[in-house]
């Protein structure tokens, strides 16, 4: 998994960090919320 390249817009590495953290997490929360979804309805027809 390769990181994204944002030194395109010359932030300071800890806002890039910030920013891959969040991206990061809402990639799993998307995931899980998609997930326990799936789960629901195939528990519940």
């Amino acid at each position: 998994m390769r990181l994204p390249d944002f030194s395109r817009f010359n932030l300071p590495p800890a806002v890039m960090k910030i920013v891959w953290f969040v991206g990061l997490w809402a990639g799993g929360v998307a995931t899980v919320t998609v997930l326990a979804y799936g789960i629901r309805l195939l528990i519940l027809p």
